[in-house]
């Protein structure tokens, strides 16, 4: 054990207070995100547009691992309360050490949230870009850091028997912040490919550019990017800032609450966006069974018709031979044709 200098009792009672809040406001928040998953696969399931077994699997595996991260703050909370009769020296102690074991599956868990939570962001990207691989090249390099980080992480402290040294836990703790900030940069450069696209697609077809459904995919896209891009810096700063002996013990309450809330929002964010798009696209089925919700084609139909509404024409354009064979069988050649996308990315 480390010998640290310890606070007032004041001081000592507020850290206890503040690690066992954040544990009660975890288990709160994935009650509330148990309802938001059971009502996304709901309405996903039950949508008329096309569903993708991707998507539903990258948001169960948010939700599962959050879930698992709830047991072990659970677990935590359990054993604080049951040595409630200490002194409050040893119970802080205790509070500030922790489980190895707990802490370590944490992360690993952790680890498999933001790789979960990124790769979905990209695949959207990917699809939003009619599935061009070029343009998510840097997205996937700063995932694959991301990663190799996190392996090594992994790798380091089981070599150390999940009991790292103090220099040993500097330089974990160097190599999460590291980690962070992959996940904010692969989040921030994708969802600024989104974007763009978005308003590419609004400048090519000016028209749309006010439209009600326009902006509620703008704004579907823009809650889900930003919500975890803020979690990401969250959780980013707090790994590098070094906290000196007047704010110390601040900003382990701020560590605990960061640690808390960011599988959370990385878990939630794309949920919210696959139950947003689902329930916006359920609707205008119904509403307005041949109408898009928008140029970027979100709805998508497997007709032979949108075989030549799927190509971007600012990248590659439309053969003139293309819009006549469609002429030939009789179907009417498109005016003005937009950059659009399956829906499955969805």
């Amino acid at each position: 054990m480390v010998s640290i200098i310890l606070p007032s009792t004041s001081v000592q009672e507020r850290v206890i207070s503040m690690r066992v809040n954040s544990g009660m406001l975890s288990i709160l928040l994935v009650g509330i995100y148990t309802s938001l998953y059971l009502g996304t696969a709901f309405t996903y399931f039950n949508r008329q547009s096309s569903r993708s077994l991707l998507v539903l699997a990258a948001i169960t595996i948010l939700y599962v691992l959050n879930l698992v991260e709830a047991a072990i703050e659970w677990l935590s909370i359990r054993e604080i309360l049951r040595k409630n009769g200490l002194p409050t020296t040893e119970l802080f102690i205790f509070v500030l050490e922790g489980s190895n074991w707990q802490t370590f599956v944490d992360d690993v868990c952790n680890f498999i949230i933001t790789a979960v939570a990124d790769g979905l962001l990209i695949w959207r990207c990917y699809k939003l870009w009619n599935n061009s691989f070029r343009v998510i090249i840097l997205s996937l390099v700063f995932l694959l850091a991301e990663i190799g980080l996190n392996i090594s992480v992994i790798t380091f402290l089981s070599v150390k028997k999940l009991a790292p040294t103090l220099a040993a836990a500097h330089k974990v703790n160097n190599l999460l912040s590291a980690t962070a900030f992959m996940t904010l940069a692969s989040t921030l450069w994708t969802t600024i490919l989104i974007a763009y696209r978005i308003y590419s697609v609004s400048k090519h077809n000016p028209s749309r550019r006010g439209s009600a459904p326009f902006k509620k995919i703008l704004e579907i896209i823009g809650q889900s990017a930003v919500l975890y891009s803020l979690g990401s810096l969250m959780y980013a700063i707090t790994g590098i800032i070094t906290p000196n002996s007047s704010n110390i013990w601040t900003f382990s309450g701020l560590v605990y609450y960061s640690n808390v809330l960011f599988p959370i929002i990385a878990g939630v964010a794309p949920t919210i966006l696959v139950a947003q798009v689902a329930l916006a696209s359920s609707t205008a089925a119904k509403g307005q069974p041949t109408s898009h919700i928008s140029d970027l084609h979100f709805q998508g139909d497997s007709t032979e018709d949108n075989v030549i509404h799927a190509v971007s024409t600012p990248v590659k354009g439309i053969k003139q031979t293309e819009v006549d064979e469609k002429a030939e069988l009789g179907a009417t050649p498109p005016q003005h044709v937009a950059p659009v996308i399956s829906h499955d990315s969805f």
